[in-house]
């Protein structure tokens, strides 16, 4: 009886341990940031075991560990595959000396190659500084332009520059309503004094402006 119940277990560890064998692992996601190099090494070095016996958790773990993951899941799919989904951070903005901003407000450790605007601003400013920057920046692209960078160094005054050259400063009291008039103004501005470079909006019932001089 004892040498019959070894020939059984015998045969269902042979069964598992090479009937199961993970031999296909699909990662699935909009990747543009994390390489297929990052991926390999993982799926080399941690998917190890059957079926039944991967550590789910650890492997997820590992994945989880990609500066550019934001989230990640990991299931086993019967008989011998594994299915990876990854989710990248959006990013948004570069916060100078910090990380990377999110869509979604994290803010992340990583270098971007991307040409993001870059956010000069303390860490507990960074979610007004976006706010800011959204309302902003529609308005800009509806001039054919495009923010390359925003200032704050008071919370009172912050600063943008644009693709093309143009400096424009804003005071926080009554901002909602000089945005709007950025909007009024641009374009305006130019037809009167074309070359305008900056555009200062702190002065009470007044706006500053210089013009570049060819």
């Amino acid at each position: 009886m004892i040498s019959i119940m070894l020939c059984v277990i015998s045969i269902g560890y042979y069964i598992v341990t090479n009937w199961f064998k993970i031999d296909r692992i699909i990662i699935d996601g909009n990747m543009k940031h994390i390489t297929s190099s990052e991926l390999e090494n993982i799926a080399n070095n941690k998917l190890h075991g059957t079926f039944f016996t991967l550590n789910i958790a650890e492997l997820q773990d590992k994945f989880d560990e990609l500066v550019w993951v934001q989230h990640v899941s990991v299931q086993r799919v019967f008989p011998n595959k594994i299915v990876v989904k990854l989710q990248e951070y959006d990013p948004v903005a570069k916060i100078d000396g910090i990380g990377i901003l999110s869509r979604d407000g994290q803010v992340f450790n990583a270098v971007d190659s991307e040409s993001l605007p870059l956010f000069m601003v303390k860490l507990n400013n960074v979610q007004e500084a976006y706010q800011i920057y959204s309302k902003i920046k529609p308005i800009v692209e509806k001039h054919s332009d495009e923010i390359l960078s925003l200032k704050m160094d008071n919370p009172r005054v912050l600063e943008i520059k644009t693709k093309n050259h143009l400096n424009v400063v804003f005071c926080q009291q009554n901002l909602d309503d000089k945005i709007k008039n950025l909007d009024i103004y641009w374009d305006k501005l130019n037809e009167i004094l074309p070359g305008v470079n900056s555009i200062n909006f702190c002065y009470k019932d007044a706006v500053a402006i210089s013009v570049t001089h060819n």
